[in-house]
């Protein structure tokens, strides 16, 4: 009994299909995953609100606002 594909089978089918290869994506580095998960709708609305604080001098508001920012960027990189 016969098993597998002959030398010409084979290079046909290397015509045909191609290297039978799996495609290496891009991949993303540590930091740019971690930046990206500062730039939502609710993040702006934060950073807009510590940014307000920070102004008017209401310092332990800001850093309880930026703190936010830093826990949920954390956790969604996780």
């Amino acid at each position: 009994m016969n098993r597998g594909l002959t030398s010409q089978e084979a290079g046909e089918k290397l015509l045909q299909f191609g290297k039978n290869e799996i495609e290496v994506k891009k991949r993303y580095s540590t930091f740019s995953i971690f930046i990206s998960q500062f730039p939502t709708f609710i993040n702006g609305i934060l950073f807009a609100g510590g940014l307000f604080s920070f102004l008017i001098g209401n310092l332990v508001d800001a850093f309880f606002i930026a703190s936010i920012l830093i826990l949920s960027a954390v956790f969604g990189f996780l």
